[in-house]
């Protein structure tokens, strides 16, 4: 009746006789059916959650910095379910980055890579050479007054093949997620979840000829390391 606490209804059920029940009739609607379900959800007041303290970003070495400070980015346009995506690797470092693009003009491919460049030069890494196919023959003014890099683009027929492996490896994982789930039918903004996830998860560990054998790829780049609290919940 009107979410009332049991005070106030067994107070009210006292002061009239003509009610059809009782005060040991609301006490054993209480001991049997609980709190309302209801009540409880309504007049719960919001809690705040718990602060999450930053981390400090994890230091690199002098020698890192020195050896590998001049990055040189490869590029392409990957297409998952003909959805496109801006994917860089850089050489030596093996990092990976994704962007998802709403269209392959070229001011929309400017702002995918500005958004890498950023990754890289809040770590103190400058991207000094970018290697790509004709498409991004469109961006070479803009690196170099933007980034200072150069371009280089290889011919009609050929590829850069640092990225094209890269790219071979990532929809390698995005079929191993897709096998593992139970829908037949995959909507875009699962695909972009699980292309975002792949290459989440190649930066997580130290690749084969990478700069460093302890050093994930989010170490270097990043400056942090796997949670392991936020990230690893549940299975996708």
């Amino acid at each position: 009746m009107g979410f009332q606490m049991l005070k106030k209804f067994s107070n009210m059920l006292a002061s009239r006789p003509d009610a059809p029940v009782t005060i040991d009739d609301a006490l054993a609607a209480e001991d049997i059916h609980r709190k309302i379900l209801g009540g409880l959800k309504g007049k719960t007041l919001y809690q705040k959650g718990k602060i999450v303290k930053g981390s400090r970003p994890i230091t690199l070495s002098i020698r890192i910095m020195e050896r590998y400070q001049n990055v040189i980015l490869s590029i392409d346009v990957m297409k998952v379910n003909k959805i496109p995506f801006l994917i860089t690797i850089s050489k030596h470092i093996k990092f990976g980055t994704v962007q998802l693009l709403s269209n392959m003009v070229g001011s929309t491919m400017l702002d995918g890579l500005t958004k890498t460049y950023a990754i890289y030069f809040r770590r103190g890494f400058r991207i000094k050479e970018i290697h790509g196919d004709g498409q991004f023959e469109v961006l070479r003014r803009d690196t170099a007054n933007l980034f200072k890099a150069t371009l280089n683009v290889c011919s009609e027929n050929e590829h850069v093949p640092e990225i094209e492996r890269f790219i071979q490896t990532i929809k390698e994982r995005i079929r191993c997620t897709w096998n593992m789930m139970l829908f037949t039918l995959m909507s875009v903004l699962l695909v972009v979840r699980m292309v975002l996830i792949a290459v989440f998860w190649w930066n997580v560990f130290c690749p084969k000829g990478g700069i460093s054998p302890t050093m994930s790829l989010q170490m270097i780049v990043l400056g942090k390391g796997l949670n392991f609290s936020t990230r690893c919940r549940a299975e996708y």
